[in-house]
């Protein structure tokens, strides 16, 4: 491997093009976009002109660019149902693998994919970018530092209009149930993964779901109840078609409560003194210029900044370089997807779904 990254992209569509693409253009000196594959030809010109990757390099079929011999890694960001296939297929030819989340639409494709990275020594990451985003990094640490005393309670709503959008028509693969897509695995996936790393692995779900506006196969609305192994409970909620749509976090502990306002870019800490916490949590409060006792609202602006890394994209190109496996690997991505398709499950059902693949090993 040379001095930068040589990547790939299979679905050059607006996920690519919006995050993962601008991503890498802030990093010139550590990452080279190669090729392009996607079989639109409208997404495939529009990121060659955003990379600036060259015609003879864009491709409509997958397997073209895999075959070059010029690549170190690919970006899967293909639709939900779409993953697996070029996922293996990349695996198989000897390349690393970032996934966009959901990983798969199924279980049994997300623990192929995790055994087609394990059988060929390569890298397997799914795309979970709050594990980065300067607010759910700083609530792991209010967490961790045992700010909030014993966590009991964790609550997300996570909402936009986009069952409204005429750019997610209802021939749009966003509106197709076959096509594993509706707000609770759009949107409620992210949640997914920030529950359990704040909260630990999930031990059942119930869930109830509805499409009661857009013009959509998937839900629009959707809500479920999770049970941890620790015995906390969690709240996640989503919706397709809020006006304008926003998303909030909510960490409850017996000592305290914290609250992630992302529409405001803001976190807002009350934590209650005592002897829970010791001089790093003091000092960690006095940071965000906060008091025990007290709310203490920050804007993301002034929080410490607590990774190395801008993005989850920076995250993932160190791991190609240093062979070094992502914080969010097949593994943990198998075990965030358990609880997107156990809600779905449930809510088909009127059921509670118990989960058997929240304790990540490797």
């Amino acid at each position: 491997m040379g001095e930068r990254v040589r990547v790939g992209f299979i679905g050059c569509g607006s996920i690519a093009r919006q995050m993962q693409m601008r991503w890498y253009a802030a990093l010139p000196e550590r990452v080279e976009i190669v090729a392009l594959a996607d079989p639109d030809p409208a997404a495939l010109r529009a990121a060659a002109q955003q990379t600036g990757v060259h015609a003879t390099a864009c491709h409509q079929d997958y397997d073209d660019l895999l075959a070059r011999g010029d690549l170190d890694a690919v970006e899967v960001c293909t639709p939900n149902h779409l993953h697996a296939g070029p996922t293996i297929a990349a695996l198989q030819a000897g390349l690393h693998v970032l996934c966009q989340k959901p990983m798969a639409a199924t279980l049994a494709e997300a623990q192929a994919m995790i055994a087609a990275a394990q059988a060929n020594d390569r890298l397997l990451g799914v795309l979970y970018m709050n594990r980065f985003a300067p607010l759910p990094l700083n609530l792991k640490r209010i967490v961790d530092l045992n700010l909030l005393g014993t966590p009991t309670a964790i609550r997300a709503r996570t909402a936009h209009a986009g069952g409204l959008s005429a750019a997610v028509s209802p021939g749009q693969w966003r509106h197709r149930r076959s096509a594993f897509a509706g707000s609770f695995s759009l949107l409620a996936t992210h949640y997914a993964d920030v529950f359990r790393w704040l909260f630990g692995p999930a031990r059942r779900v119930a869930a109830m779901g509805a499409t009661l506006v857009c013009a959509m196969e998937g839900d629009d609305n959707f809500g479920a109840l999770i049970e941890f192994a620790n015995g906390s409970l969690g709240m996640l909620e989503s919706c397709y078609h809020e006006q304008p749509g926003g998303n909030r976090v909510e960490v409850v502990g017996d000592r305290g409560t914290a609250i992630i306002l992302a529409d405001e870019s803001a976190l807002q800490l009350y934590a209650r003194s005592g002897s829970h916490t010791g001089p790093e949590a003091a000092a960690y409060l006095a940071s965000l210029g906060g008091d025990w006792d007290t709310w203490t609202t920050v804007p993301v602006g002034r929080l410490p900044t607590l990774s190395p890394y801008p993005n989850y994209g920076a995250h993932w190109l160190d791991c190609v370089r240093n062979g070094r496996q992502p914080v969010t690997d097949g593994h943990e991505g198998l075990a965030s997807l358990e609880i997107i398709i156990a809600g779905y499950d449930s809510a088909a059902t009127g059921q509670f779904i118990e989960l058997r693949y929240q304790s990540v090993t490797r």
